[in-house]
């Protein structure tokens, strides 16, 4: 038989996995928005130029 302690420890260990994916996650967009806007501000430079 499965106790209530299992469960609630299987649901903490699942949320918290899924909290911290969805940081990852996060920091990864926020690192690829950061690479195309300084992208662009390159190409916007070498037009000024």
């Amino acid at each position: 038989m499965i106790t209530r302690k299992v469960l609630i420890n299987k649901f903490v260990n699942f949320v918290t996995k899924g909290f911290e994916l969805s940081q990852a996650i996060n920091d990864e967009y926020k690192t690829i928005k950061k690479f195309k806007k300084d992208r662009n501000n390159a190409k916007e430079k070498k037009h000024c130029k």
